[in-house]
């Protein structure tokens, strides 16, 4: 799935979970960290700013992305 840093950083992260999985933390630290995340890719280096969309390499690339 292809989408903006900030809808990236209101999904959640499983990942963030197992490893920061402490309920007396917060709920956002469950939330992907979108660039701040080593799995983090940028979908169209050349383009910038808002609409610049990236996607988790965890989750392997995207089918519906156009490449």
């Amino acid at each position: 799935m292809l989408v903006t840093e900030q809808e990236a950083r209101e999904l959640f992260c499983p990942h963030a979970f197992v490893i920061m999985g402490k309920k007396d933390m917060g709920e956002d630290v469950y939330t992907c960290k979108a660039s701040g995340c080593m799995s983090w890719n940028w979908f169209d280096q050349k383009k910038r700013g808002s609409e610049h969309k990236g996607y988790c390499g965890l989750a392997g690339r995207p089918l519906s992305a156009d490449w």
